[in-house]
C-alpha cells in the first residue's frame, strides 16, 4: 500500500514538474507545496493582465516581421537601383 502511494505520489510530481497532467485535478497540494486562494475578481485580472500581455507580444511579434520583410525590400530596392546606376556609368563612359 505504502509503495502504490509512492508511485503515484511519484507520478504526481512528474507530472507537475513536466507541465502537469490533465487527467487529474491540480486542485490539492503536496507536502511542501502551497495553494492560495484567490477571489473571482482577482481570477479576472489575472486573465485581463495575461490576455492583454499577450496581445502585446503578438503585436510586438507582428510589427518586428513587418519591419524585416519591409527591409528586405529596401535592400532588393537598393540593389536594383545600384544596378541601374552602375549601368548608366558604365554607358556614360
Amino acid at each position: 500500500m505504502a509503495e502504490e502511494i509512492r508511485d503515484n505520489l511519484m507520478s504526481i510530481l512528474v507530472d507537475r514538474k513536466n507541465g502537469y497532467n490533465t487527467e487529474i485535478k491540480n486542485d490539492f497540494t503536496l507536502p511542501g507545496e502551497l495553494m492560495v486562494t484567490i477571489t473571482l475578481s482577482e481570477y479576472r485580472e489575472l486573465v485581463r493582465c495575461k490576455a492583454t500581455r499577450d496581445a502585446a507580444i503578438e503585436k510586438a511579434e507582428n510589427d518586428r516581421v513587418k519591419r524585416y520583410v519591409e527591409n528586405e525590400n529596401l535592400k532588393k530596392e537598393n540593389e536594383k537601383l545600384k544596378e541601374k546606376l552602375l549601368k548608366y556609368v558604365t554607358e556614360e563612359t
